[in-house]
């Protein structure tokens, strides 16, 4: 028997027509081998369930992917690498170009620049922190309690002459004046007992003391 050459194979679209042009064609074909009745699908709660059944069967993903998927997708992520790589070389290229001399000036910059380390969370650290702020608060107490100790200088007697009362007046204001550098005196003398100084500046006082 010779062969015979092969039909063109017919569309979904083409089955519905010739079914509806042909009413007299059976909607559903029986089928006596199927483990489900065709009363199955006569109630609105089969057909219900049919239809959920076939939404989650078309979002759900297939669990293995056929080569032309698999081809496709590859095909997909080197188009995805290109156009990355492309648009960062042109970022690169719209960047200006530094001149040698402006890079030396951001690594200087950056060199001298400070960075603030965090401190490390080791053990015994709030006690350290609180054994500095007490001897700083000790400081301080010192500090206020030298200043408010120094003794100020007797204010010169007042002449009752009528000629003399506008400098009575000048010696009242010089009083507080006088008070005052006293205290900034003493501080200046505990600080400078107390903390570290540089000796320029050290020479510095003491010619500025000779000089006074």
């Amino acid at each position: 028997m010779a062969p015979t050459a092969p039909t063109k194979r017919k569309t979904l679209r083409a089955k519905a027509t010739e079914r509806l042009a042909n009413p007299l064609a059976p909607r559903k074909v029986h089928r006596p081998s199927a483990q489900v009745s065709d009363s199955f699908i006569e109630s609105k709660r089969d057909k219900r369930l049919i239809k959920h059944s076939s939404f989650v069967s078309r979002i759900s993903k297939p669990a293995a992917k056929t080569p032309t998927q698999r081809k496709n997708l590859k095909r997909r992520e080197k188009h995805r690498q290109a156009q990355a790589a492309t648009s960062l070389a042109a970022l690169s290229d719209a960047l200006p170009t530094l001149s040698r001399d402006e890079v030396e000036a951001g690594e200087t910059e950056a060199a001298g620049r400070i960075r603030h380390k965090s401190l490390k969370s080791t053990p015994g650290a709030l006690r350290k922190k609180e054994r500095l702020v007490r001897g700083e608060m000790e400081r301080f107490g010192m500090s206020l309690a030298q200043l408010s100790t120094v003794k100020e200088q007797p204010v010169a007697q007042q002449q009752v002459d009528m000629d003399v009362e506008e400098k009575d007046g000048e010696e009242e204001n010089r009083a507080p004046v006088q008070s005052t550098a006293n205290r900034f005196a003493a501080l200046r003398g505990f600080i400078s007992a107390t903390m570290e100084q540089n000796p320029a500046f050290s020479r510095q006082n003491g010619l500025a003391g000779r000089t006074t």
